[in-house]
């Protein structure tokens, strides 16, 4: 989780929390916001009220990580295709830039003007 419009981001922090109390305090320092505003009843009062919701969650994350390498690769997809359709690129290609493992995000669109045609923006 990271806060929008920020490079600060929680990373690893609920494996090293010994409940979801100290799961909150601890993205709320890492992620250096305000925690005057909660205290550990109110926390726990979330965590009471969505537990039952639990399996929701976790359906919902799982068809997150099953179609996300499926969405992107339509976006790829799409963008190859745009190119392949423009008169003046000459060569167009999806090139694997690092290993997929580390993200789903390690293609990028590769496209050659034609020689002879104008760069335009």
């Amino acid at each position: 989780m990271c806060v929008v419009g920020s490079e600060k981001c929680v990373g690893n922090v609920y494996s090293k929390a010994t409940s979801f109390v100290d799961y909150v305090w601890r993205a709320l320092r890492r992620l250096e916001l305000d925690e005057s505003k909660l205290s550990d009843g109110v926390i726990q009062g979330y965590h009471d009220t969505y537990r039952p919701r639990m399996v929701e969650m976790e359906v919902f994350n799982m068809l997150k990580v099953i179609l996300a390498p499926c969405i992107e690769g339509l976006i790829l997809l799409d963008r190859l295709c745009y190119l392949k359709e423009q008169e003046d690129v000459a060569f167009s290609t999806l090139v694997q830039l690092f290993d997929p493992l580390l993200s789903p995000r390690c293609y990028g669109v590769v496209g050659v003007k034609a020689p002879g045609t104008e760069l335009s923006e």
